[in-house]
């Protein structure tokens, strides 16, 4: 779990911070609710 607070340069570092890992594609890992409540990866917002 990430600390309260942490801040992170790329989407891509919280998620190594998350899943132990040495690299991950973040835009591909993290997703967030759109207005119709359906899970969206955030590459979707750089679109």
């Amino acid at each position: 779990m990430i600390p309260s607070g942490q801040c992170f340069d790329s989407p891509s570092m919280a998620g190594i911070k998350i899943i132990k890992k040495k690299t991950i594609n973040g835009w591909k890992f993290w997703k967030y609710k759109d207005k119709n409540g359906e899970l969206v990866y955030i590459d979707k917002l750089r679109k």
